[in-house]
């Protein structure tokens, strides 16, 4: 086995440091970090069944994304909580925000949102959004993507119930330009044949009780159904059930909290592609005590997770949670352990790699141990710390590798492997003045693999340096500066595998954004700063600098 380090890229670019910059209100947040894709909020679980696509749609809290840098970070611990700049914007009632906007490489972006009240119980939202780029990168084959989503909402006060149900629409084009035309002169590069389209349909009702009792039964169930298909003839069926129950009580003769709550889920996939079908379920049940004290939180349960495919299989987790306080709270000590077993849905691959094969192998990838913990600190009044260790050990977890056999190894296969995962991360938070913001967070992961050369695509350092300036109450800026360490990626040709090494990058971003009134701002975000064209995947580099400009309007 090769011991590998990885790090993953802090949950997008977008999220920390340029949060503001659009920012009208908490339920106004528009964020604009690169020249991809943008998405309003999706559909949201209850978090029984990982799967799940995150599918909650809420009004105003929409970000068009930089997926062209987007990893995904293998570990989430104890985070440090975001600290934003407080202004003295009056909070306004808008029903409508539109935010329209133009890159140099041809890439409008715009997004309407609106939310308003049908009835005194009843509200309803509609969100749509777009996001295109049109010039092409230099020497490759043509890159230019188009995605739109368009969404609804519908909030339902039923005496003591709330009842959400919400409806979603993507659709993303993009082309596999991961190839030089110039290498293959005798043949026609036919622009629809290197093109991948992706759709999503997603319904979602959920069902939430409205107990208002210190010491009541607290419950909600969630039906969902979600459609996932490319133009290849990928189609992907998902369907679930989930509930959760939790039952307060006083056990002991303090002022501890102490309840019993019991989460469960069912869910089921149907696949089909252009060879094969295939169906799977899952059955999950996670009954747990939970104690909450002055200076300590302790969860005490277990996960019983039944899934088959063509054998049925089941398995037992531990689900443990601690946390113990300090110096009046200012120091937290806080430890979980922990496993599940997740199916590694097409959706899922496309989502990470949306130049991936249209016809490649899900597994079940089972997390036999998981085990994270660390210490939080508040240091002095302005300064947050957190260190956190992890430890994962994973059976079948999946890698990308270039597809040889396509005509122009523009697409990516996906393999298994079994993995040990060692991971380290430090943060630290700082604010200067109410008006100064700064953020530092490094991250390091080691990979053991059992049978793959090395983990793929899994950069072996990241650092994310991030800070927002409020120069008064109209005018703001923002810059984050992100360092990604070298990744491996790995080609097969006869049979024989090579790797190669991405180069290691460092990506700048600035922005900026002017306040006219409580209804109108202009704002101007530049993205790759330094121009790098730095690989995302072999072979598939990201855009180069690109300027934004736009506004935004509330009424």
């Amino acid at each position: 086995m090769k011991l590998n380090i990885n790090i993953l890229v802090l949950c997008m670019v977008c999220s920390c440091s340029i949060s503001s910059l659009f920012a009208q209100s908490n339920k106004e947040h528009v964020t604009i970090v690169g020249s991809f894709q943008p998405k309003l909020g999706e559909f949201n679980k209850i978090n029984v069944l990982p799967e799940i696509e995150n599918t909650t749609f809420e009004i105003g809290d929409t970000s068009v994304m930089r997926t062209d840098t987007v990893l995904t970070s293998d570990i989430e611990l104890e985070l440090i909580s975001p600290i934003n700049l407080k202004t003295e914007e009056t909070q306004d009632n808008f029903t409508n925000f539109v935010l329209a906007g133009l890159g140099t490489r041809i890439s409008p972006v715009f997004i309407y949102m609106h939310n308003s009240k049908l009835s005194k119980n009843t509200s309803f939202g509609l969100g749509i959004s777009h996001h295109s780029s049109w010039l092409n990168k230099q020497e490759y084959a043509p890159s230019s993507f188009m995605n739109s989503s368009f969404g609804i909402s519908l909030d339902n006060k039923l005496n003591n119930y709330l009842l959400k149900t919400k409806v979603i629409y993507k659709n993303e084009m993009l082309r596999h330009y991961g190839f030089f035309p110039d290498d293959f002169p005798t043949v026609n590069v036919d622009v629809e044949s290197i093109t991948q389209k992706y759709q999503t349909v997603g319904l979602q009702s959920h069902l939430q009780g409205n107990t208002k009792t210190s010491i009541g039964f607290n419950h909600e169930i969630g039906v969902s159904y979600q459609y996932f298909h490319d133009k290849f003839q990928t189609d992907e069926h998902s369907f679930a059930v989930e509930t959760k129950g939790e039952k307060s009580y006083k056990w002991l003769k303090n002022n501890a909290k102490q309840s019993i709550s019991l989460e469960a889920g069912l869910q089921t996939w149907f696949n089909s592609d252009s060879l094969k079908t295939a169906n799977n379920m899952q059955l999950v049940a996670r009954p747990s005590l939970k104690l909450a004290g002055d200076f300590y939180q302790l969860k005490l349960g277990f996960a019983v997770v039944l899934h088959s495919h063509e054998n049925s299989n089941i398995h037992l987790y531990p689900a443990l949670e601690g946390g113990l306080f300090l110096l009046d709270k200012n120091l937290k000590f806080y430890s979980s352990l922990g496993g599940d077993a997740q199916r590694v849905s097409f959706q899922k691959l496309a989502n990470e790699n949306p130049f991936v094969s249209s016809i490649v192998p899900m597994h079940w990838q089972q997390t036999k141990i998981d085990f994270k913990g660390g210490v939080k600190a508040l240091v002095m009044k302005n300064l947050d710390l957190n260190f956190g260790i992890g430890y994962r050990k994973t059976d079948d977890e999946f890698f990308f590798i270039t597809d040889s056999t396509a005509p122009f190894s523009n697409k990516f296969l996906v393999v298994y492997d079994d993995v040990e995962v060692v991971s380290f991360v430090a943060e630290a938070a700082y604010r200067f003045n109410r008006r100064i913001d700064v953020k530092a967070v490094y991250h390091n992961t080691r990979y053991t693999t059992k049978t793959l050369t090395t983990a793929f695509y899994r950069p072996v350092n990241q650092i994310q340096l991030s800070g927002e300036y409020a120069y008064n109450e109209t005018l703001h800026f923002t810059s984050s500066i992100y360092y990604v360490g070298e990744r491996m990626a790995s080609t097969y040709k006869s049979g024989t595998e090579t790797l190669h090494s991405l180069t290691p990058y460092v990506d700048l971003n600035i922005g900026a954004r002017y306040k006219v009134n409580e209804s109108f701002n202009v704002f101007v975000q530049t993205n790759n700063l330094l121009n790098l064209h730095y690989d995302r995947f072999y072979h598939f580099p990201v855009n180069g600098v690109e300027f934004y400009g736009g506004i935004t309007i509330r009424f």
